[in-house]
């Protein structure tokens, strides 16, 4: 984004609002999309996963970038490649279309949090 936002992607989730993501505001069932439904879902993923880290006596796992293209080197079923496609939501940002492997518009992937938590290195390692 122009600015002092970053524009590059790390992985993807599906912010679409079909079908959406199933939320109590105010006492009331509604559908979320975008950024607001997928950051907190993927958010709350990797906390999972932290919490499951400390509970076998491990470290938590702090910032993940660097484990997760590590991963994606290493065991690429953990992600879901997004090979079509592209982010052109916005003519103030330059588009990008989606490749096999990394790419500007869905970055590594989606990651597939099962496998993630499989694949995560013990300390040390």
């Amino acid at each position: 984004l122009p600015g002092n936002r970053r524009g590059v992607p790390d992985i993807s989730a599906n912010a679409s609002n079909l079908p959406g993501y199933p939320v109590v505001l105010a006492g009331h069932w509604e559908v979320d999309a975008g950024t607001s439904a997928s950051t907190p879902l993927i958010a709350s993923a990797f906390a999972l996963l932290d919490a499951a880290q400390r509970a076998r006596g491990r470290p938590r796992l702090g910032p993940v970038n660097g484990l997760l293209y590590r991963l994606r080197a290493q065991s690429p079923p953990t992600f879901f490649d997004i090979v079509s496609g592209g982010n052109n939501y916005s003519p103030r940002v330059r588009a990008w279309q989606a490749r096999p492997g990394y790419d500007l518009a869905s970055g590594l992937g989606v990651p597939q949090f099962a496998q993630l938590a499989r694949e995560i290195p013990p300390p040390g390692r």
